[in-house]
């Protein structure tokens, strides 16, 4: 079961979630537009989770609030398969790429590319239009922004109810 979710509700509701869809824990406010695909995780274990709008988060990605702060994410933003986040702020249109690791330590600003597999643990903010590559995961700017996943989302959201009856 993919979670879509296309409209911000405003009353308390209760949200049950199919085994084997994503596992949701603690307080996790969810945007409107946002894609959350099956098996993913979003734990708010010592803070609340705030997620903006327009995110598509895929297949066993993994978000967790490990701080007693509010882990906030902007909007636009797509963590790719197998990724790993815990940083406390991660701003607008970024990518995290397959099995890459961003650590409680690091804030993500705007428009980043995150490679697949890199692991950024030190204390740091990714300043606007980065991108880590190679072996040492080591940051370079890039002239152009990251495209918006605007078409994928927009697909996402028009394909998934069609497989997605009870």
């Amino acid at each position: 079961m993919t979670i879509v979710v296309t409209a911000v509700v405003f009353f308390l509701v209760s949200v049950k979630i199919a085994p084997g869809a994503a596992e949701m824990r603690g307080d996790v406010t969810i945007g409107s537009n946002n894609v959350i695909h099956p098996q993913s995780i979003i734990i708010a274990e010592a803070g609340p989770i705030v997620i903006g709008s327009n995110n598509v988060i895929q297949e066993r990605a993994v978000i967790i609030n490990r701080q007693p702060q509010v882990l906030r994410i902007g909007h636009n933003n797509v963590f790719k398969v197998d990724s790993h986040s815990e940083a406390l702020r991660f701003g607008n249109n970024n990518v995290l790429e397959p099995r890459c690791f961003v650590g409680s330590a690091v804030e993500v600003t705007d428009n980043n590319v995150v490679s697949a597999g890199c692991r950024l643990t030190c204390p740091e903010v990714v300043g606007p239009n980065a991108v880590t590559c190679g072996h040492q995961c080591t940051w370079s700017q890039q002239e152009y922004r990251p495209p918006p996943q605007t078409p994928q989302l927009y697909f996402l959201t028009r394909v998934f109810p069609n497989y997605n009856q009870r």
